[in-house]
């Protein structure tokens, strides 16, 4: 994986988001670096190989409840040490993507030892169950909501935290988590002077799901894939940009 990543940043796809200040000398600008990338499993044979035919699809058919299992889209995330101001807000998954349903779990796999210090995530115990889609934000230094898409504003948890169970976990590398997609969460920056963090998120979906290109997440879509969309409002999850994995 660590191999497979760097290949990667040596050579962004079009779905390469790089969120760094930019400024200063090139080590400078490297150390403020938290890159971001989706559609890795479309161009990249390693990555394809994680989210088409790994444990991660067994892990999430399993926890689906074994009735099918669709790829959904996967993201690259890497904080560079010193990138402590490259912060991951609170959110929930589901109000950034264009369907609806419960059945949707996205594994996180890490290829670096991951604790506190190097941008740990961090859950909100039970928050999958909170009847409210929050209102998305951006990621990075300068977080502001997305605009366009409707939501409530999501709780001050920071300035709260007595009313909330915390749940978070030191990883090895080659370890996963694995959330539901309304799972409040969000992590800090990278705050280690030489610890990488790089990690894999695959999204997968089960029978539930549908498609819902909502008002604002529209803009959205071709973030996920470059290949065709074919669904109609309602319709199941498939065809060639979101393969079925498990039958």
């Amino acid at each position: 994986m660590r191999v497979a990543v760097d290949e990667v940043l040596a050579k962004p796809g079009l779905l390469a988001l790089d969120l760094g200040s930019g400024a200063g000398s090139a080590s400078q600008a490297q150390a403020d670096r938290f890159y971001i990338e989706l559609g890795l499993w479309d161009r990249h044979p390693w990555f394809h190989s994680l989210a088409t035919e790994s444990p991660a699809v067994e892990i999430a058919d399993r926890i689906l409840g074994g009735a099918g299992v669709n790829l959904f889209f996967d993201q690259l995330f890497v904080k560079e040490p010193s990138s402590e101001q490259q912060r991951t807000p609170w959110h929930q998954d589901q109000p950034y993507w264009p369907i609806r349903g419960n059945d949707v779990v996205s594994v996180w796999v890490t290829a670096d030892p991951v604790t506190a210090e190097t941008g740990a995530l961090t859950y909100i115990r039970g928050s999958h169950r909170w009847d409210e889609f929050y209102r998305p934000y951006t990621f990075g230094s300068r977080t502001t909501a997305v605009r366009g898409i409707d939501g409530a504003d999501i709780p001050d948890i920071d300035a709260h935290p007595e009313q909330y169970e915390f749940l978070t976990w030191d990883l090895e590398p080659g370890d996963c988590l694995v959330h539901q997609g309304r799972a409040i969460h969000g992590g800090p920056g990278n705050s280690s002077s030489s610890q990488r963090r790089r990690a894999y998120s695959i999204r997968y979906t089960g029978d539930d799901v549908r498609w819902d290109p909502r008002p604002g997440v529209l803009e959205n879509i071709t973030m996920m894939t470059t290949r065709p969309i074919t669904l109609a409002p309602g319709d199941r999850l498939g065809g060639e940009a979101f393969p079925r994995l498990r039958r």
